[in-house]
């Protein structure tokens, strides 16, 4: 879903080739700004894009987290909804399907309606096209964000992307959850549940 950027083919010639190759400068990044950047961990302190010279931003390490087993349904909807709200600020593409495998409660179908003519409204995409596949939504714009939240918990497919990773995903009508988190925002997430009298929903592996 996520919109390629430029110089990817940079990228997959580097990975092929011998170092002395790549310091002679074969292959270089690109100068400008390759337009969908993903990130890379350069020295601890500072992330540069895999593909152009343009930027760099502060490093944040951020631990993968998935949903608990044995949650009662509501507590899979705050655990995907208070985990969409702490990512918000760092989500820069969103995407939602329009589909569940179980009936959508009547207090998210008018969200579902909107879904439907998002997509409908983009252009088509090829024989196979699907409006209710893959709808973009603008997080910044608080309707489609307060539609993105309202349908995660029950979608077949959701997926939030931050600087060319996926942060947020969920899958199976929300029983699949994985979100990647920083420390921080991690304390944030355990900080709003207690609050909602619950305990963190979310596990990390290993």
């Amino acid at each position: 879903m996520r919109q390629q950027g430029q110089f990817r083919w940079r990228t997959r010639l580097r990975r092929r080739l011998p170092w002395f190759l790549i310091e002679r400068g074969i292959a270089a990044k690109g100068a400008a700004d390759c337009g969908a950047h993903e990130w890379y961990n350069h020295d601890g302190a500072i992330a540069r894009c895999y593909h152009c010279e343009a930027d760099e931003v502060p490093y944040a390490p951020r631990r993968a987290l998935f949903l608990r087993d044995g949650l009662s349904s509501q507590e899979v909807v705050l655990a995907h909804r208070e985990a969409l709200r702490i990512l918000r600020a760092d989500i820069d593409a969103a995407y939602v399907d329009a589909y569940s495998d179980e009936p959508w409660p009547p207090e998210v179908l008018p969200f579902y309606e909107q879904a439907l003519c998002i997509g409908a409204g983009r252009e088509a995409g090829g024989f196979d096209y699907d409006p209710g596949m893959g709808i973009e939504v603008d997080v910044r714009d608080d309707a489609q964000f307060d539609l993105l939240v309202a349908l995660a918990p029950y979608s077949i497919h959701v997926e939030g992307w931050s600087r060319g990773s996926v942060v947020y995903s969920a899958n199976d009508t929300g029983t699949g959850l994985c979100v990647m988190l920083t420390a921080s925002q991690e304390t944030d997430l355990v900080t709003r549940l207690v609050a909602l009298g619950m305990t963190s929903p979310l596990y990390a592996r290993g």
